[in-house]
Formats: C-alpha cells, sequence, structure tokens
C-alpha cells in the first residue's frame, strides 16, 4: 500500500469517526429557559412567572400534558402561547 493509500485511508476514517460524534451527540435545545422565555414574550397576561416555571420544567421533562395543564389553569397562559412554549421545552 503506497503513502498515499494509506494518507486517504486514514483522513477518511477520522472523518468517519468524526462525523459519528456529530450523530451521537445530543441535539441542542431550547429546554425550560427557552419555554419561559416564549411565554414572556408571547403572553398578553401569564399571571406567575413561577407557575411558568415549573410548567416549563414539567414540558423540559416530557410531559406535555403536565405542561400545557399547567401553563392554562395556573399561570393562565393562552392556549396557543403555551402549546407553543411546551413544545419548545420538550425538545432533546
Amino acid at each position: 500500500m503506497t503513502l498515499a493509500h494509506r494518507l486517504t485511508a486514514s483522513l477518511g476514517g477520522l472523518a468517519l469517526a468524526l462525523g459519528g460524534l456529530f450523530i451521537i451527540a445530543p441535539a441542542a435545545h431550547a429546554d425550560a429557559a427557552g419555554c419561559e422565555q416564549y411565554v414572556k414574550s408571547n403572553s398578553q397576561n401569564f399571571s406567575d412567572p413561577d407557575d411558568v416555571e415549573s410548567a416549563c420544567t414539567q414540558g423540559a421533562n416530557g410531559k406535555y400534558g403536565l405542561c400545557l395543564n399547567l401553563m392554562e389553569q395556573a399561570a393562565d397562559v393562552e392556549y396557543d402561547v403555551a402549546a407553543r412554549a411546551c413544545q419548545i421545552a420538550r425538545r432533546h
């Protein structure tokens, strides 16, 4: 095997290995902080930031229904804003 073939094979293997790291690495996500920011920026009448934080935390933990319920019931967030915020929270 010539030096050129070895170098090509080595670089190809390195590229595949690094590409695999990008595939395996978790995607960046907005999580609870992005959810809270969305509500604060888009809701006309949310009542309690602590309730919003609690709802977003539930959404980030995969509990979309609970997030939505807390947003609407406890924090008085409009449905469309609550639904979008809880979607943002559950992105991981």
